[in-house]
């Protein structure tokens, strides 16, 4: 290859593979995955047009906010306030507005509120943890119930078939996103536990 896509290899490799705690490299991953589906989504709804132009607005800023926090979080090293920031304006904030626009509790939105639950578990410790999970929990609890007494605030789909897809969709997305998650932990942690044998028998 030439020496510039080698120097792009190499950048990335750095990036993830340094040292660091296996939640920032989590962090990093959601991040960078978060930018390009972001975007993939954006284009396929400027495709769909209609009423999912308005989505693929909302799904481009989602992409370069997460372009601009993981910059941020990189350049100063607060990775705890870019967790904060990425479940105020992503795993309630967005989430939130893709609820009521995308079926509410008809769609696959509910799905992506536990992925922001997991997130919570994985990345925060003590006190901020239950802070966090039972203000989640609250947030989502109500937006679900306001839909069901308010319908009027959800854009509901156009047919049964495209909210069956979405929520296929959003179960295939979930199920595997989780997967992968919970695979690098294991992962993660069969390698400390090598580690800490190694210097053991050392």
């Amino acid at each position: 290859g030439s020496p510039m896509i080698k120097k792009i290899r190499n950048a990335i490799a750095d990036y993830y593979t340094k040292e660091q705690e296996i939640n920032i490299t989590l962090f990093k991953i959601l991040g960078v995955a978060g930018v390009i589906v972001s975007f993939v989504a954006a284009i396929e709804s400027l495709i769909a047009g209609g009423t999912a132009k308005n989505a693929a607005v909302i799904n481009f800023m989602a992409g370069i906010m997460a372009i601009l926090l993981l910059w941020f979080v990189e350049q100063s090293g607060e990775y705890v306030v870019g967790y904060l920031i990425t479940t105020v304006t992503v795993f309630m904030g967005l989430f939130a507005v893709l609820f009521f626009k995308s079926g509410g509790m008809d769609g696959s939105m509910p799905y992506f509120f536990v992925f922001g639950l997991v997130f919570s578990f994985m990345m925060y410790e003590g006190i901020l943890l239950s802070i966090v999970v039972i203000i989640e929990m609250l947030f989502y609890t109500s937006i679900c119930v306001f839909s069901l007494r308010n319908p009027g605030y959800v854009t509901a789909f156009e047919s049964p078939e495209a909210a069956f897809i979405d929520k296929l969709t959003g179960l295939i997305i979930m199920g595997l996103s989780l997967g992968f998650i919970v695979m690098l932990y294991i992962g993660e942690y069969k390698k400390q536990q090598k580690i800490a044998e190694e210097a053991s028998n050392a």
